[in-house]
């Protein structure tokens, strides 16, 4: 009698004593918002109908609450990584760190075109391939670029979802309020529970809404949790996937090299460049029958086939340069006098 004494009739704790006692039946209950249902062994199902009303149970700015609202949206979209930022990377090398060891070798194959000399597991030449690529390749490198984008997006979207539902879903669990695989959305509590915390909070007086807002503002939240570059994304990032759209325009590229009429004899420039290979491009040498001179090779001409060089003599700056067949080159290299 002294709950009944202690207690406005209005007040939904008043409700759930009366409930206990068979005075009422659960329709009185369920007439609130977050009520859904009560089941015959006392068993209280709260839902919630927008998941902003969850999140506003805790101390959070609006700013993270718009956030959170946002991340949990069936048809909401947030863009987490910047399409100029995934530009900004390619071009800075930094993709090329995503290639597998297949995708590498299909790299150094089209180097060995462009630019032999160029080492591609060597990371200080990262930018230099990448803006070989994009100035040959547009298409090929837009479609390497969408997908790199798409799969950091999807990686930073899967950290900082499982990042809140860690952080959110279960925050009442010590308060014996469960969720069942719905978080933000539905939750499982007892009559007597619900009694319970309206007696430990003393918010006899309060709509069940504003008492679980009482309770979460209770618990320690964080902030900024649309900032996903603290969180360990990587481990979301499908590297199997990205790397199956990179070898397919890898290949194309190779395909394209080979079919087309920038070469005036693409086998003849692969065996140019294979009988070169001991030699690395833009690296000076002594001139085998005079160690007087030096040379280093620039580049094979495709339209040409001849080797573009540079020779001079030791201790000096003036610089010569050469371009001839690979016949007149080797008569270069081991009989000068003759050249």
């Amino acid at each position: 009698m002294r709950i009944f004494e202690e207690s406005n009739p209005d007040w939904f704790y008043m409700n759930l004593h009366m409930f206990k006692k068979g005075i009422i039946d659960k329709r009185r209950l369920m007439e609130e918002d977050i009520i859904y249902d009560i089941r015959d062994n006392g068993i209280v199902i709260l839902r919630f109908d927008d998941n902003s009303d969850y999140f506003k149970l805790f101390d959070l700015d609006e700013y993270n609450i718009n956030t959170l609202s946002h991340i949990f949206s069936y048809y909401g979209y947030h863009e987490y990584f910047d399409p100029y930022a995934a530009n900004q990377d390619f071009d800075e090398g930094y993709v090329l760190n995503y290639f597998n060891n297949e995708n590498m070798e299909l790299l150094a194959e089209i180097m060995k075109v462009f630019s032999p000399g160029l080492d591609v597991t060597e990371r200080n030449n990262d930018r230099k391939i990448a803006d070989i690529l994009r100035t040959t390749f547009e298409r090929q490198v837009s479609t390497i670029i969408d997908e790199y984008h798409s799969q950091v997006e999807s990686a930073m979207t899967s950290a900082i979802e499982k990042n809140v539902k860690e952080e959110f879903c279960n925050i009442f669990e010590d308060d014996k309020i469960y969720n069942n695989d719905s978080c933000f959305y539905k939750y499982y509590t007892t009559i007597d529970n619900l009694i319970n915390l309206y007696d430990h909070l003393n918010g006899k007086s309060l709509p069940p809404y504003e008492m679980l807002k009482k309770l979460g503002h209770t618990k320690s939240v964080g902030e900024d949790y649309g900032n996903a570059y603290d969180l360990d994304y990587f481990k979301y990032f499908d590297l199997e996937e990205f790397n199956r759209v990179t070898k397919s325009n890898l290949e194309d590229m190779l395909e394209n090299i080979y079919d087309s009429d920038r070469f005036v004899d693409i086998e003849e420039y692969k065996r140019i460049i294979e009988k070169l290979s001991k030699f690395t491009f833009g690296k000076w040498y002594n001139l085998p029958k005079n160690k007087n001179k030096m040379f280093k090779i620039i580049e094979i001409d495709h339209e040409t086939n001849h080797i573009v060089f540079e020779y001079k003599k030791k201790m000096t700056q003036d610089i010569e340069k050469g371009s001839v067949s690979y016949e007149r080159f080797n008569l270069f290299l081991y009989h000068p006098e003759l050249f």
